[in-house]
């Protein structure tokens, strides 16, 4: 009896297990690898939980294993959205795997299906919320076929423009009349302060044409900091001073969800200050009305020799008339050459914006030792504007040819006596060393001669 019980009951046990359908583990496709961030940016997090700026096209994507059907993203504001379904408040796109389409089901235009990708089980949205969509936090899910496998939150954040500038004044000095490419020596630092990348343009107003700009080709990306180098390309020019302001103008990035949603203002820009100085190497310039002056601030010279001082004057405008008199303190004026023809020292000159008159004044020191002045009282006619301006003649000592011939005199006795000195002391060295080589042999024969005996 016992044993018919156990074979009913195995009997049992295996008809129940061929009628029940097989039993196996869970196989719900999980979600991972969720990333969401602007393009080319880094992860950003509030806490834990992503941040999405609107406003501005973010790549979210994540890896659904395993991965077959249609997917939808969705965002919502709130824990219920929006009843209106509005863009504050509701987002929602899909990926259909059969037809291949990315698309925003609610509005058609948060999207750029283009850039949008699968790759094996991993899908890449890029998409994005206006900038009237609230920010705070929102709940993000998503969908396969209808059924929802995984859910979080986002932080929704307002776009900010951080631009900060630093640099030093920049000084390009450049000859009259010449074309030149000069580099800058110091550097513009540019920081992004802000949230989202930045696309830089560098303005020079009415002279744009004359600069190049290095390392603005790629997008400033958030926290970084760059280096920019100004170069000037020159276009010849009469003497003149040129003080530029530079602004450095962030552009709308190229990640936005459309050209018209985000403005930036202008007071983002920032600013930098140049300057080109068109004038001869060791010069100062000076303008005095519509006269541009070039000249020597400060020369040496030696008592006795003559010495060329050199001026320079060119006129702003087309035509001008200067008036030049010349003075001097301790100092001899020899000759004054205006282009190369003599002249008296009140002179009129008739000016040109596109040449230089050349004074060139030959002077002499009076004094050694001494500070001598040379001096230019200069007026514009046209706008009757007057400066006087001087260059100092630092003088020295100089050497007059017999006093020369003295010293190269004691130069060559002063050498012979150190020769004479030199033999003489070489000789005794030389005389006292063989006497001590005398001493010793003697002694040693004495000392041989005496065990002899």
């Amino acid at each position: 009896m016992r044993e018919k019980r156990w074979t009913a009951a195995f009997t049992l046990i295996i008809v129940f297990a061929i009628l029940s359908p097989p039993s196996f583990a869970s196989s719900e496709p999980l979600v991972s690898d969720v990333e969401i961030k602007i393009p080319g940016e880094s992860l950003v997090f509030s806490g834990d939980v992503p941040v999405i700026v609107r406003g501005i096209i973010h790549n979210m994507s994540f890896s659904i294993s395993p991965f077959s059907g249609s997917v939808i993203l969705e965002l919502r504001y709130g824990i219920a959205g929006g009843a209106s379904f509005n863009d504050t408040t509701n987002y929602q796109w899909s990926f259909n795997s059969t037809s291949g389409d990315w698309v925003d089901e609610l509005y058609g235009r948060y999207i750029i299906p283009e850039d949008c990708g699968v790759y094996g089980n991993s899908l890449s949205f890029h998409v994005g919320l206006s900038t009237s969509a609230y920010t705070g936090t929102w709940f993000l899910s998503v969908s396969l076929d209808g059924v929802q496998i995984y859910n979080t939150t986002v932080d929704v954040r307002d776009y900010s423009v951080g631009l900060a500038v630093q640099s030093v004044n920049t000084v390009f000095t450049i000859s009259p009349f010449s074309s030149e490419s000069k580099t800058s020596e110091y550097h513009i630092r540019v920081e992004n302060k802000g949230n989202i990348p930045l696309k830089l343009s560098v303005l020079f107003g009415d002279y744009q044409p004359l600069f190049m700009v290095t390392n603005i080709t790629e997008p400033l990306h958030v926290g970084e900091k760059r280096d920019l180098y100004v170069t000037l390309n020159s276009i010849p020019w009469s003497p003149r001073v040129v003080n530029i302001t530079g602004v450095v103008h962030p552009a709308v990035p190229n990640y936005l969800v459309s050209p018209g949603t985000v403005s930036f203002a202008t007071v983002a820009d920032q600013t930098f200050n140049l300057r080109i100085e068109v004038v001869r190497p060791g010069y100062n310039l000076v303008r005095i009305g519509n006269t541009m002056v070039q000249y020597r601030e400060t020369i040496a010279a030696n008592y006795g020799k003559a010495v060329t001082v050199d001026m320079y004057l060119s006129a702003i405008n087309s035509t001008g008339t200067t008036t030049v008199s010349i003075s001097a303190d301790l100092l001899t004026l020899s000759s004054i050459m205006v282009d190369n023809e003599s002249s008296g020292q009140d002179i009129t000159l008739q000016l040109s914006n596109n040449s230089e008159s050349h004074l060139a004044i030959i002077v002499e020191p009076v004094k050694p030792s001494s500070t001598a002045y040379l001096n230019y009282d200069i007026r514009d006619a046209v706008t009757s504007d007057r400066k006087v301006i001087s260059t100092e003649i630092v003088v020295g000592v100089a050497l007059n040819p017999e006093s020369g011939n003295g010293l190269i005199l004691l130069i060559l006795i002063s050498m012979a006596g150190l020769f004479i000195i030199s033999i003489i002391f070489i000789t005794f060295i030389h005389f006292r060393k063989e006497g001590q080589r005398k001493e010793v042999k003697t002694s040693s024969k004495t000392k041989r001669r005496k065990r002899k005996m």
